[in-house]
């Protein structure tokens, strides 16, 4: 049989607030439950079954009676619930075991704190320290009722600096100006419904901001001040500083020549510095034991050595006459001064101070320059004294003493120069050809200790070299820019990889470094960076023609930095010509600029060309190499060109003072203190060359062929005493970059109401830039002659001796100094006389030719020597339009030209016993004039 007392109960449904069945486990994004049910009972047929309800959990309620088979929940809370219910039968036997539902309840939301960073852009741990005043937390949260997560934010901050609670919406709450001390910021979510987060998110963290450090005060052993990159000439130093605010800070930690922080005070002391640059630290430290990150520092150069100060020379009446020495009489009453300062490793020096002591009150003069000149002296005797002072203040002197004596019966004056008859009359080569074979007869031997030098550097033979790549560009990853603080990156990246940085490029939309070449190695696998290699970076780019009146040069190089993001080194600023010079990758966008000249329309250029413009690659040699000599000597190559009476003998009246006329020297630089050459001024265009002396001798022999002074000593030029100006395009080993020749002619152009003629004896490969920045200045006024070039080949694929406007020169031998091809052959270089020179450039591009084969002129020290080139023979052509421009001032550059071309010998000219005539074996079907001028009295 069976035995069934007690009823059974069976829950029939659980739907939530939002009419949604919650399965027995499952969770209800409402806050109300409704439950039915029934029972069972076999021995109740009328089914009169009462029951009793309860619910466990967060809102609970007590065991109740629920008779109508429907229970109700409503406003709980969230948590885990569970709900029971049992039947009870008329007998009043309950149901052992009750029908439970269990049920979560999720309907507030959850808040999330993402991130804490200060404003040195760090992540700081929950409960960490930041050195700065500022922090930024950025929260999300979620909530399971809102699928469209319209979720608000409540946030506080409590600590030193505090805020009430406010809205902070956006995901992102920043806090500034932060004093120091510990801090909590909480954040919650509220839902739409108005459902708070009841457990606040919270970030605890301490601001501990270290103060600045400011160095009040240099005072050296001397108790002078002492500047930031200054020099003092005492070996110690006392700083005084502090610290930002002094409220803050609780002491000092300082640093000599890195040798490591220790705690200091102000006042600290150094003693017994060596010579040479030091460089002093200090920090502030807050009680926290925070300190400075960002030390103050002081650089300065301690020098105590003396420079050396030297008399080099001592002429009279000037540099033009006689030198004399320390304790000598001399009765000229005049004197000019030649001297030198060397600072060694020292600072430099500075200036000079010259002084003269004796009958004649000459004032002190506090700034002067070598060479220093004195008239109008009286007689007795003399102490020139001058001070070399370095940057420092170290200032030794060097003194010469002479004496001024006027004789009571002076000499009578000597007897004029005897004439000199021309040379005797030579047949035609025609009925008298060259001999065979007759070896260059010896040069004349030159007084005991001054040899001629015989320089043969084979020029012509060597080819262009190619500037090696120097830089490389790095640009940060696109998806990185606007998000990286890019000033930071590049001092974290200069302090990991040990790399140079050259440039900073740091726009909106592009950031890049420029480093020296091969640092581009060391950041290959930087995450941050895009791979990158070595550019050859010079590329020369020349606004059009017709924007060159109406454009301001000078905005457009500003311009292309922020456009292209390019370096710009060099602007070219002339009426007729106007270009600038950028730094930059080959393939950069800007050689497809239309403002720029695009060469690549008209012609193929070299294969280092790329683009519009011109990349500077190839530097071009000076276009011949560069032998001593002290009584006057008429060189053959100027007695071939020009007719020897009025240049000697004669000319002692014509030339002792000087051709009136100023001829530029675009080359190596000219030895400024060579006693034959008459340098007026002088500039270098060459890093680290500070004056336009040579440092290779080919500019000092170019000078001496086109203006070697009259003075009964040395050589005679084509233009004896010009004025030469020394412009030092060319470095010591004879490259001359283009860039930097363009410089130099944007230079003359400046001052083309002075100079009248330039001689350049360079050659370049082809160059647009090169040629047209010639052009520009000879449209200004002033005469340019050019060197064909030594490579044997047509010129008119190089520069700048391809340029129309310029006066183009070739090369002949000449051993003899006069026409007829009779004189004997230069051996050093396998010429016959009065031939065409194997190595000259030829073509339609040469104007005239000029002797260039084993030429005597001035070279190094104050020295002479023989050399060979077209270099050779394009200054007596210089030298003879500085006569014509000296004769004629108005004439244009064309009509100097013109007259040069016109009066030169042809291959019809006779060979008359003078310097006229031709030459031979001219490769090219342009026969172009042989340089003659017959000066006649003027």
């Amino acid at each position: 049989f069976t035995v069934g007392v007690a009823p059974d109960t069976i829950i029939d449904s659980a739907i939530d607030g939002a009419n949604t069945n919650i399965a027995n486990g499952g969770t209800t994004p409402t806050n109300s439950m409704t439950f039915t049910y029934h029972g069972t009972d076999a021995n109740d047929a009328a089914n009169t079954l009462t029951f009793t309800c309860e619910l466990t959990g967060p809102t609970p309620t007590s065991q109740f009676d629920c008779n109508s088979g429907t229970a109700q929940f409503t406003d709980l809370t969230d948590g885990s619930y569970t709900f029971s219910v049992f039947a009870t039968d008329p007998a009043g036997n309950a149901d052992p075991t009750p029908a439970t539902w269990t049920f979560t309840v999720g309907v507030a939301p959850d808040t999330i704190i993402d991130s804490a960073i200060d404003g040195a852009n760090t992540n700081i741990a929950n409960g960490g320290t930041t050195p700065t005043n500022s922090m930024t937390f950025t929260y999300h949260g979620t909530d399971a009722n809102d699928a469209a997560n319209t979720l608000t934010f409540t946030c506080e901050l409590t600590g030193p600096t505090p805020t009430s609670q406010f809205d902070c919406n956006s995901g992102t709450a920043q806090f500034t100006d932060l004093t120091d001390g510990s801090y909590t910021f909480s954040v919650f979510a509220t839902d739409p419904a108005g459902n708070a987060d009841p457990t606040p998110a919270t970030w605890d963290f301490t601001v501990g901001v270290a103060p600045d450090t400011i160095i009040d005060s240099a005072i050296d052993g001397d108790n002078n001040a002492v500047t930031p990159s200054g020099a003092t000439p005492s070996n110690s130093i006392t700083f005084e500083f502090s610290g930002i605010p002094a409220s803050d800070t609780s002491g000092f930690e300082c640093d000599i020549d890195g040798s490591g922080f220790t705690a200091c005070t102000s006042g600290v002391q150094f003693t017994s510095l060596a010579d040479g640059q030091h460089t002093f630290q200090v920090r502030a430290l807050d009680a926290l034991g925070n300190f400075d990150p960002t030390p103050a520092s002081f650089t300065w150069i301690v020098d105590t050595i003396e420079p050396t100060t030297t008399i080099l020379s001592a002429f009279v009446p000037d540099n033009s006459g006689f030198a004399i020495n320390d304790g000598d009489a001399t009765d000229f009453h005049s004197i000019e001064f030649n001297f030198e300062g060397n600072d060694g490793s020292g600072t430099g020096i500075n200036h000079f101070v010259c002084n003269l002591s004796g009958p004649t009150s000459v004032p002190t003069d506090d700034n002067c320059s070598s060479p220093k000149f004195y008239d109008n002296l009286a007689d007795g005797t003399y102490t020139f004294t001058v001070k070399a002072v370095d940057n420092v203040g170290n200032d030794p002197s060097a003194s010469f003493t002479w004496t001024v004596s006027t004789p009571s019966n002076p000499p009578p004056p000597p007897p004029p120069p005897a004439s000199n008859p021309p040379p005797a009359s030579n047949p035609p080569p025609a009925s008298n050809p060259p001999p065979a074979s007759n070896p260059a007869p010896a040069p004349a031997p030159a007084p005991a200790g001054i040899p001629i030098q015989f320089v043969d550097r084979q020029i012509f033979q060597v080819p262009y070299s190619t500037l090696a790549c120097t830089q490389s560009v790095i640009e940060l990853k696109k998806d990185l820019i606007a998000t990286t603080d890019f000033p930071s990156l590049v001092n974290e990246t200069i302090s990991k990889y040990k790399v140079t940085v050259l440039n900073v490029y740091n726009t909106p939309g592009y950031k890049a470094m420029l480093l020296a070449q091969g640092d581009e190695k060391k950041v290959l696998k930087d995450p941050h960076f895009l791979p990158a290699s070595a550019t050859c970076g010079e590329i020369i780019l020349e606004l059009l023609p017709s924007l060159v009146p109406v454009t301001n040069v000078y905005d457009v190089a500003n311009e292309v930095v922020s456009t292209y993001h390019v370096k710009v080194i060099d602007v070219y600023n002339m009426t007729d010509y106007k270009a600038i010079v950028i730094l930059a990758e080959p393939d950069n966008p800007i050689t497809k600029d239309s403002r720029f000249v695009n060469y690549n329309q008209n012609y193929k250029l070299s294969s280092n060309y790329t683009g519009g413009g011109e990349l500077d690659l190839s530097s071009g040699h000076i276009a011949a190499p560069a032998p001593v000599l002290k009584a006057e000597t008429l060189p053959d190559s100027i007695k071939r060109t020009f007719s020897t009476a009025d240049l000697k003998g004669k000319a002692k009246s014509n030339f002792t003072k000087g051709v009136d006329a100023d001829i530029a020297i675009l080359d190596t630089g000219i030895d400024l203190n060579h006693p034959d050459l008459n340098v007026y001024r002088n500039i270098s265009f060459i890093e680290g060359a500070k004056t336009g002396d040579d440092d290779n001798g080919h500019g000092t022999h170019v000078a001496g062929i086109a203006a070697a002074k009259d003075n009964g000593k040395g050589i005679i030029g084509a233009a004896p005493g010009a004025r030469l100006w020394s412009v030092k395009v060319c470095d010591k080993t004879g490259e001359c970059k283009v860039s930097n020749m363009i410089k130099g002619v944007e230079y003359i152009t400046q001052h083309k109401d002075e100079i009248d003629v330039v001689n350049i004896s360079v050659e370049t490969p082809f160059s647009p830039a090169l040629n047209r920045a010639i052009s520009a200045s000879i449209k200004a006024g002033v005469t340019y002659v050019v060197a064909a070039g030594n490579y044997g080949h047509d010129a008119s694929n190089t520069s700048p001796a391809s340029d129309p406007d310029a006066i183009t020169v070739s090369a002949i031998a000449d051993s003899d100094g006069k026409c007829g091809g009779v004189g004997p052959s230069l051996k050093s270089k396998n010429a016959t006389d009065d031939s065409f020179a194997r190595f000259s450039n030829f073509g339609p591009s040469v104007s005239i030719a000029a002797p260039g084969v084993s030429i005597l002129s001035t070279y190094l020290n104050g020295g002479y020597a023989i050399d060979s080139g077209t270099s050779m023979a394009s200054p007596s052509v210089a030298g003879a339009a500085a006569l014509i421009k000296a004769d004629t001032p108005n004439l244009s550059p064309k009509e100097v030209k013109d007259t040069l071309l016109n009066t030169g010998s042809t291959p019809l000219t006779p060979c008359n016993g003078g310097p006229q005539g031709y030459f031979t074996g001219d490769p090219d079907k342009y026969q172009e004039p042989l340089l003659y001028r017959n000066l006649g009295g003027k």
